[in-house]
């Protein structure tokens, strides 16, 4: 009798916590369902989880309420031994259910990430924890006015030729991205070969998420003026251009990376892509990577610019 007592006054001290364990849903129809338009197989699945996570909720609620029930019946049932088994089955058939809805969810569980990872425990597909996708509309940056100098002016150093062609060209056919005086902030004498890559990559940023460097689900992984790749990269240095974090480390945000890769944190992809849109982010990180590498090879377009 003293444990049962010692369990039913547990339960009680600790109910707040087994409810807050619980994934308590704030709305159960996706929102991007408000208009049937943009409602489609992803929200349908994060609808099925939502549905997933209110059951668990209400489950643990509901054991947790049932298991004080019995608690509070078998303390209160006297020298009636009718009365304490009813009790007791009440508090053993709870417990039995609550395992039987706990043990079906870790086995969906655990055979969807072996499924997903080929036998492998490298990674695991958080099912439960799905996100939908949403393209993101490049917005502008403020940021300050390059104007470029007169291209003949001594720099110290020469310029030669990149990629078949004069780099003075790249310079003064080139927007604020590709600028000479932009561009040598960051890169100093490589400015001219710095502008050849960013040329070949965005267009001088004309073209802010790759067309050719998808994920496997069709999302652009190369981002910015100077295409940083987010599954092998983080974004560092960029607080003081309002980026979330000075460290972002955006090769977490997937599982797998380059063309296999797959989002798996839409915040953390969310606040790289941010950050890299900015052209002063892009370069910090061009110049981190350049140095890293000991060149340019990271970037693809450096035979064609001859770099």
């Amino acid at each position: 009798m003293r444990v049962i007592a010692f369990v039913f006054s547990s339960s009680l001290l600790f109910l707040p916590s087994l409810v807050d364990a619980a994934v308590i849903p704030t709305q159960l129809v996706p929102v991007a369902c408000n208009d049937p338009s943009t409602c489609g197989t992803c929200e349908f699945v994060s609808l099925i989880n939502n549905i997933i996570d209110f059951v668990l909720w209400f489950a643990t609620l509901a054991a947790t309420a049932m298991i004080m029930y019995g608690g509070f019946r078998l303390l209160t049932s006297g020298g009636d031994s009718s009365a304490k088994t009813t009790a007791r089955n009440i508090i053993t058939n709870v417990i039995i259910g609550y395992a039987i809805v706990l043990s079906a969810f870790l086995i969906i569980n655990t055979l969807l990430a072996a499924l997903a990872s080929g036998g492998s425990n490298s990674s695991l597909l958080h099912w439960n924890t799905i996100e939908c996708l949403y393209p993101k509309t490049p917005t502008e940056t403020a940021i300050p006015d390059f104007v470029d100098a007169d291209v003949s002016t001594n720099l110290g150093y020469s310029l030669g030729v990149i990629g078949g062609a004069s780099s003075d060209q790249y310079f003064a056919n080139s927007t604020v991205v590709c600028s000479q005086t932009f561009l040598e902030q960051y890169f100093g004498s490589a400015a001219a070969q710095a502008a050849c890559i960013a040329s070949r990559e965005s267009s001088c940023g004309a073209t802010l998420f790759s067309g050719s460097d998808r994920d496997a689900n069709g999302q652009a992984f190369s981002i910015g003026a100077f295409q940083i790749n987010l599954t092998v990269h983080h974004v560092i240095g960029c607080t003081q251009f309002g980026a979330a974090s000075n460290d972002l480390p955006c090769s977490q945000a997937y599982s797998g990376s380059n063309y296999s890769a797959r989002i798996i944190n839409t915040t953390l992809y969310n606040a790289c892509v941010d950050a890299l849109l900015d052209p002063r982010c892009s370069a910090v990180n061009a110049v981190r990577i350049k140095n890293e590498a000991g060149g340019w090879r990271p970037w693809s377009t450096h035979t064609a610019c001859g770099v």
